[in-house]
């Protein structure tokens, strides 16, 4: 009886934990846009299969992930005159409604849409 009740128990725990650390990475799914700046801003869009593009196109310009509490960016081809590939702290706000990335110093601020 004791090994059931400890079967269940760490069945459960590990199912929690899996749930807890893909709901981290789900807040990226969408598109987001950076916040005008001088007027100029872009947009990514995260898919659920880990593939990165730019708003509004269908080509894929990368892969996206989060490890370790950071989120990578692998995205050589890049058509931006912007480098997006790289590893960035990140936090979300108003309601994961906003995504702030960070790496190096700079931040960059992204709205859902």
């Amino acid at each position: 009886m004791k090994r059931m009740v400890l079967l269940v128990m760490s069945i459960f725990f590990v199912l929690v934990l899996l749930f807890a650390g893909c709901s981290g990475e789900n807040k990226f799914v969408g598109t987001w846009r950076t916040k005008p700046l001088a007027g100029v801003s872009f947009g990514l869009t995260f898919s659920a299969n880990g593939t990165l593009y730019i708003e509004g196109t269908s080509t894929s310009v990368g892969t996206w992930g989060v490890q370790d509490e950071k989120l990578i960016i692998n995205a050589p081809d890049a058509v931006l005159s912007v480098k997006i590939s790289g590893v960035f702290s990140y936090s979300f706000s108003e309601g994961d409604q906003v995504l702030t990335l960070s790496s190096s110093g700079i931040s960059i601020i992204f709205e859902k849409k």
